[in-house]
């Protein structure tokens, strides 16, 4: 959810690399992410029902998995104020799950649900979903892990701290 730009009343983004205009030229998050009352989820309602979406796909497969997954994203959207009648053409237009698509699917809807938090990240590492793809005038690849603090390579210097961000962590194997 985003607020249209003060200046054109449009949803405006910026490309890396172009001349930054007036910050009132870009869209920011809306008041309910960025406001001053904005709430500050640990873990959500509905990212429980997409983990348990994703065990359930992984222990019983995909027809199981599908009525917690549409439940994780029906709870996601009446949260955010969706009216009914939307919710469900949404989950219509999505399809079912299958063996196939099932995994995506639950990784996309729950990377939606988990706007600005970082658990995407490492869900991304872990299951290659969603799919990304560099940005127009990126000046690495996708970046992989994080970096050690400067402050622990001063102080406790071990070999693996020579890591650059796009090496793998030992359970990114995607």
């Amino acid at each position: 959810m985003a607020k249209p730009s003060k200046n054109s009343g449009l949803f405006v983004g910026r490309m890396i690399g172009d001349t930054l205009r007036t910050i009132d030229d870009y869209s920011y998050p809306s008041d309910y992410y960025a406001g001053e009352g904005a709430f500050n989820y640990i873990v959500t309602y509905s990212e429980v029902q997409f983990l348990t979406a994703e065990a359930t796909l992984i222990k019983s497969g995909a027809a199981a998995a599908e009525p917690i997954y549409k439940a994780a994203v029906t709870n996601h959207m009446q949260k955010l104020g969706v009216v009914p009648g939307d919710i469900d053409t949404y989950l219509a237009s999505r399809g079912s799950l299958t063996a196939g698509n099932a995994l995506q699917r639950i990784m996309e809807e729950k990377s939606i649900a988990n706007f600005l938090n970082e658990e995407n990240f490492t869900d991304w590492r872990r299951t290659g979903f969603p799919l990304l793809t560099k940005v127009l005038g990126a000046e690495s690849d996708m970046p992989r892990r994080l970096l050690y603090p400067q402050s622990e390579i001063l102080t406790n210097p071990q070999p693996q701290q020579k890591a650059v961000l796009t090496d793998r962590v030992w359970w990114d194997a995607q």
